[in-house]
């Protein structure tokens, strides 16, 4: 009787799941169908690093310096250690500087936008320091960059996520083309 019971669940469960992957598989079809036969105008949203170039430092920060070799030599560097280098190397900036960006990477400097929530502001600027530590390996810089400030700010990147949903849309005219451009992000942003 419990085998019984047993093979009925898996085979009850069986059917939502299929219908679920299903469902998955038919929406990314949609997206990359959309995504290469829509024609969508590129928002008009410069790019930051164009207003920030004459407070670039020059010579490399012997502290990032010194948190590469560290990560390069495999030895543990703390959260701690690496908040205070994103503090220092990471500056914030009014929203207006920063166009659709939440934050850069701009030179041996990043900026982050003022206007994120406090979570996500932190989340960003890990995120921008981990490209300023990036040796160029990575098969994707972006993916590697979310990765290793999502598991320290798990919270500031789901805020990240829907402040960025929220406030991409006013840059699209037609909400296709908005649907597009956040898909194009998704692969980007969350795709190794």
């Amino acid at each position: 009787m419990e085998n019984l019971v047993s093979r009925f669940a898996r085979n009850k469960m069986k059917k939502p799941v299929l219908t679920i992957l299903i469902t998955i598989v038919l929406i990314v079809v949609i997206l990359e169908v959309l995504s290469k036969s829509q024609k969508c105008k590129t928002p008009d949203c410069f790019y930051p690093c164009n207003n920030f170039s004459t407070i670039l430092p020059g010579p490399r920060d012997p502290d990032l310096i010194r948190l590469q070799q560290k990560r390069l030599a495999g030895e543990k560097i703390s959260k701690q250690e690496y908040r205070l280098i994103a503090e220092k190397l990471i500056l914030e900036k009014d929203p207006e500087l920063m166009g659709c960006y939440n934050g850069v990477v701009c030179g041996e400097s990043g900026f982050v936008r003022k206007d994120l929530p406090s979570n996500a502001k932190i989340f960003v600027k890990r995120h921008e320091l981990e490209h300023l530590l990036q040796t160029g390996e990575e098969r994707n810089s972006e993916f590697a960059a979310n990765l290793a400030a999502g598991r320290e700010y798990p919270l500031g990147f789901l805020q990240t996520i829907f402040f960025s949903i929220w406030n991409r849309a006013k840059y699209y005219d037609s909400p296709v083309c908005y649907i597009i451009s956040l898909w194009k992000t998704f692969k980007v942003y969350f795709l190794p």
